[in-house]
């Protein structure tokens, strides 16, 4: 729109900070498609200030609840849910390989993992979520900083999972693959046709989303939003 409205504003907030009750993830697309919808048009200083003070404002609000849940029940602060440092482990360590389905094949997962291992589960019980996951995140990036060149193809690998698929499945790879490359393609057609802001808004999520992606395990679920 032309102009920035508070109601809008309030909105706008609200339901993304509703979506992180859903999808947590996807936060790291708000940022982009703020500076989109800020800058897309000329407005005035005064519109902008305020329209991002009212989503941050709404935003922070609507996630309140469930942060406070977090800090009464897991004993410290963090933002909805988090198992990255677990995640991190399970992706980049001596026997991790791209994609979920082989890393259960090959028992590295189960290894790992506290949903089919009962002593990292005891781990858990132990230690509590908040300090498994600190201990994790540390050993994985421990591993990381001494085998960068294994982590660097792990990635590389995650990468081209992500958008077109692996060899071992067929199948779908020439769909992800087809489906990647008519996305792209589509989204070149709303740039050339006029369709910038839209375009715009587009991009950043093909460019921010996926990033976390990249340094876990590919499971096909990631893909779904």
């Amino acid at each position: 729109r032309e102009t920035l409205t508070r109601r809008s504003a309030l909105a706008y907030g609200a339901g993304w900070g509703a979506l992180m009750y859903v999808h947590p993830a996807m936060v790291v697309i708000l940022p982009m498609h703020m500076l989109v919808v800020l800058f897309a048009r000329m407005r005035p200083s005064s519109e902008r200030v305020a329209f991002a003070g009212i989503v941050t404002t709404a935003f922070l609000l609507v996630i309140l609840p469930w942060i406070v849940r977090d800090r009464i029940a897991m004993g410290g602060w963090m933002f909805m849910r988090d198992d990255l440092g677990m995640e991190l482990e399970i992706s980049n360590g001596d026997g991790a390989t791209p994609a979920a389905q082989a890393n259960l094949a090959t028992g590295w997962y189960c290894s790992q993992h506290p949903n089919c291992s009962h002593p990292v589960a005891l781990r858990v019980l132990a230690a509590g979520e908040r300090e498994f996951n600190r201990q994790a995140m540390a050993t994985a990036i421990s591993w990381i900083e001494s085998h960068p060149g294994r982590f660097a193809d792990l990635t590389v690998r995650r990468v081209i999972a992500f958008w077109i698929g692996e060899r071992s499945e067929p199948g779908r790879l020439v769909l992800r693959a087809v489906l990647s490359l008519l996305g792209l393609a589509g989204l070149r057609l709303m740039w050339r046709g006029g369709l910038r802001i839209e375009a715009a808004l587009l991009g950043a999520f093909w460019i921010a989303y996926p990033g976390a992606f990249y340094l876990i395990q590919r499971i096909d679920r990631y893909q779904a939003p």
